[in-house]
């Protein structure tokens, strides 16, 4: 059981290492990142990822904003809606899974 968990973690761990190499990739295609282009690749990308772990997402193209400030902005009145909707959920699908086990 521990083999296993430590078998998942590491798969999480190298997918989430793959998953951002690839967002790094893409970042370095844009334009607006070519101090990424000017650094060493090794230098640039740990860069990249020490800017994630502090939670510096960047900013938007359209208005110059705090990706994170956006993300704060948004964030509550969609897990208001995620809620409401497993609320919901519950409420109409345990009846109607315990009629149909029932039936």
């Amino acid at each position: 059981m521990l083999w296993s968990a430590l078998r998942h973690i590491l798969w999480v761990t190298l997918l989430l290492l793959v998953l951002s190499l690839l967002g790094f990739v893409i970042l370095l295609r844009d334009p607006l990142n070519a101090n990424l282009v000017t650094q060493n690749i090794y230098i640039g990308y740990f860069h990249y990822l020490g800017t994630l772990l502090q939670g510096d997402f960047g900013i938007t193209y359209n208005g110059g904003k705090s990706l994170m400030n956006l993300i704060l902005t948004v964030l509550p009145p969609t897990l208001e809606l995620c809620f409401i909707t497993l609320f919901l959920a519950f409420i109409f699908g345990l009846p109607l899974g315990i009629i149909s086990a029932v039936n």
